[in-house]
């Protein structure tokens, strides 16, 4: 989609946490992109995929930030991407929940990015009072029944969820959590059903679009 729109440069480019389903495929995007800024946060384990993509960063001169809670970019008038949330996870812990969080806005709009978080790190984002409200939420660990509890929903109140998971893997989607998002009345679109999703903002008016196979 972005070479159908000739876009070739690319301001950031953000790793939420280094595990290969959502890390994996980034070392093509530096290959065939330009990449003038790459992110990530602090959790860097031993693994050989993550490894090799530092190494091409490196290669290619591009800049490598470690982003921490509080830290934002702007992106032009009434465009910002914050982080609220991203680090080392508590020795033991799952290393999902280590995952960047970013709440991008666009004027009118705000877009909640959550990685693979789970049901500790959203209740501790609820409580402690950070901005997570928004109008589209990216559904949390690909819609795990651990993840997208009541009180993180209701605290977000998305008015549309994407969610990404492929055909046929097992217990992603978790049915618990659909019901979550059917309770509540907000609208899910789907990877594995719709196909590619773009979700755009104007600053006024929001907008989607699917491109199913």
């Amino acid at each position: 989609m972005l070479l159908v729109k000739k876009i070739r440069t690319l301001d950031y480019v953000v790793s939420t946490h280094p595990h290969a389903d959502h890390a994996g495929g980034l070392a093509s995007i530096v290959e065939h992109f330009t990449v003038r800024n790459f992110a990530s946060g602090g959790f860097h384990p031993q693994d050989a995929r993550f490894t090799e993509l530092v190494a091409l960063l490196r290669k290619r001169g591009v800049p490598i930030q470690i982003w921490k809670p509080g830290d934002g970019i702007a992106f032009g008038p009434g465009a910002t991407a914050t982080v609220l949330q991203g680090g080392n996870p508590p020795p033991g812990e799952n290393p999902n929940d280590a995952s960047v969080v970013l709440r991008v806005r666009s004027s009118d709009h705000a877009f909640l990015l959550t990685g693979d978080i789970g049901e500790a790190v959203e209740a501790a984002m609820v409580g402690s009072g950070a901005a997570i409200r928004s109008d589209v939420l990216k559904v949390g660990h690909h819609g795990s029944g651990s993840s997208s509890t009541y009180p993180f929903l209701l605290a977000v109140r998305p008015s549309l969820a994407v969610l990404s998971t492929g055909r046929g893997v097992q217990y992603l989607p978790s049915d618990e959590t659909l019901e979550r998002f059917t309770q509540l009345d907000i609208p899910v679109l789907r990877t594995d059903k719709h196909g590619m999703i773009e979700v755009c903002s104007d600053g006024k008016a929001l907008t989607w679009r699917t491109y199913a196979r």
